[in-house]
């Protein structure tokens, strides 16, 4: 009796479904996502200070200028003095985004002319961060500035829920009770 399958027909159909078994596999959607990296935003305060007309006091052109000047930070029970030197170290040595502390810094500021970005220090806003944004945190801190008795009181609250390996990630900023929107917070001296 003569077989209908050669040797080679069985060689054939063995490399046939070694081929396709990866892909009748599949991955579950319930399975953990240890294999992503997720860049969290940090948490940052920026903050513009200006005079009651609107003028950015940290440009060191405006009159009245606070730049150079003493300007404190008190932030959950420790000072920070703020430093007058763009702080930014823009490099990476990781796949992912790893927060970094500045501490209580000056941001020189930009606009968009023409697709390019020029120095606008009309822009300029002081930063206190870079804490992990991963994490659930309460920032309480006071701003104060030379020549002013008055202080400014900022809260910041970040909540990160982990639902079915995905981040849920909720930020609320006060200034002096009041919400306000914590992309920058404007303080007003009188």
């Amino acid at each position: 009796m003569r077989h209908i399958f050669s040797l080679r027909h069985y060689a054939c159909m063995i490399m046939a479904i070694a081929f396709l078994l990866p892909a009748l596999t599949s991955c579950s959607d319930d399975e953990n996502n240890d294999d992503i990296i997720w860049d969290i935003s940090p948490i940052v305060v920026y903050m513009t200070i200006n005079d009651a007309n609107g003028n950015n006091l940290l440009n060191p052109q405006a009159t009245g200028s606070l730049f150079g000047k003493d300007i404190v930070a008190e932030v959950n029970g420790k000072t920070f003095d703020a430093q007058w030197e763009d702080p930014y170290n823009r490099s990476s040595e990781s796949r992912a985004y790893m927060p970094h502390f500045y501490g209580f810094t000056f941001i020189e500021g930009y606009k968009k002319v023409d697709d390019k970005f020029v120095a606008d220090p009309n822009n300029n806003r002081m930063m206190f961060g870079e804490l992990d944004g991963a994490t659930d945190q309460k920032v309480s801190m006071k701003i104060k500035v030379e020549g002013y008795t008055q202080t400014w009181e900022i809260k910041i609250e970040n909540r990160c829920k982990w639902v079915k390996g995905t981040p849920e990630i909720t930020r609320s900023a006060t200034l002096n009770g009041k919400e306000v929107d914590g992309g920058n917070i404007v303080i007003t001296l009188p």
